[in-house]
Parts: C-alpha cells; structure tokens; sequence
C-alpha cells in the first residue's frame, strides 16, 4: 500500500481504515482527483443498494449513519427490519455480521451510502438513532456517540446536553483534538447558556485546542 501511495504521489495515512486494505478501493482512492468518495466506487455501492428490495434498503441507509458498528439491539429497536432484510444486505456484499453487530464491509462504502442521502434523511435517520441509544439505559453507551448523533440530527438540546461530557471524557484519555470537536459542537448553539456556562466551553477549547497544537485557536478561545 505504501508503495502504491508513492506510484501515486498521495498519502496512505489511514488509507487501510478507509479501505481495509481492499486493492481495488486503495487505487480508486488513490487515483480520484480529492479526498472524497471516487465517483467509481459511489456509483458501485448505490447500484447494489438499488437492486435491494425497499425494506433492505432501509437497513443499509439506516446503518450508514453509524459510524461505528450498528448492534443488533439498536437496529431492531430503531427500524424493527424483518430478518430477510438483513440477510439481503448481507447477500448483496454490501454489510457484513458478527455476532451481536452489523455493518459496512468498508468505511469506504458506509461513506458512499450515508453520502447520498439527502439532508432531511440523513437528519431523521440519526434522530431515530439517539432516540433509541438515549433511551437505552441497560445498555452500555458512549456519551460521544450520544453526542455525534445529536449533531447529525440537529438536536441542539441534545448537543448541548451530552457535548460537554463527551469532551470532557476524551480530554482524560488525551484525545484532544476529538475534546476540541465536541466543545465546537457545543459552542455553536452557546447562545442558549448562561455566560458561565459559556465561558466554562470556551476555557475548555482553549486548553484542548492548545494541546491540539492548535495555538491561534487556543488563544482565540481564551
């Protein structure tokens, strides 16, 4: 792979995640003009998903919007697919199963299909998403999963509410420039806190942004 990066005057860093090593998605996406889904590789995945019937195409585009894996629990509870359903996607190549999760065979092609949905749909299917991992409480959820569906969904209460936290807990494991994600996130709908509260964000960003190597933004903050 790194030699084929080199062939192509391109980066590899994190090009395996993208790919999972895949040789004909590593010279797509070495090969396209930017850092984007290959128009190749899009019109591939959208072809298959169209020869799904409908309600495996709800699976797939529900899916798409879980960047992580999608647990079995959570898709039943948000889309309640009949079993056939799943089967298809999996026969049509485009998820895979383990035990307890599915989904894509590759970043890659989760990218194509959450990319083709509209924005009214990408905003709907993450909706239904945190309603379902917010009102799970026997399960075992990351509050930064919380707080990335709430974005997606443009859920500003919901952004605000578990934003904070989500930063909070990457920043104690020294993921930095993700704490600085989350305080942005927050930050964009501040208007509706208190001053204090406000300020707290702010003096957070600048502490996360700063170890982030992120220095005019830092003092910006500050």
């Amino acid at each position: 792979m790194a030699e084929l990066g080199r062939r192509a005057g391109r980066p590899t860093a994190g090009l395996r995640a993208l790919t999972g090593g895949n040789p004909l998605l590593v010279t797509e996406v070495l090969a396209a003009a930017d850092t984007g889904v290959p128009p190749t590789i899009r019109d591939l995945v959208l072809a298959r998903l169209a020869g799904l019937a409908a309600d495996a195409q709800e699976v797939v585009r529900l899916v798409a919007v879980v960047p992580t894996r999608t647990e079995l629990w959570l898709l039943e509870r948000a889309l309640g697919p009949p079993p056939a359903a799943v089967e298809a996607c999996l026969a049509g190549g485009l998820l895979v199963a383990g035990p307890d999760a599915v989904g894509f065979r590759h970043e890659l092609l989760r990218r194509a299909v959450e990319g083709s949905l509209s924005a009214l749909a990408r905003r709907e299917l993450n909706r239904r998403v945190l309603e379902v991992l917010a009102g799970a409480p026997e399960e075992a959820v990351d509050v930064a999963r919380l707080a990335h569906h709430a974005r997606e969904a443009g859920e500003v209460e919901a952004v605000l509410r578990y934003a904070p936290e989500a930063a909070r807990q990457a920043a104690a494991v020294a993921a930095h420039r993700e704490a600085a994600g989350h305080y942005r996130a927050a930050l964009a709908n501040a208007d509706r806190l208190p001053a204090e509260a406000r300020a707290d964000l702010l003096e957070g960003l600048s502490v996360e942004a700063y170890l982030s190597g992120l220095a005019a933004e830092a003092v910006s903050a500050r």
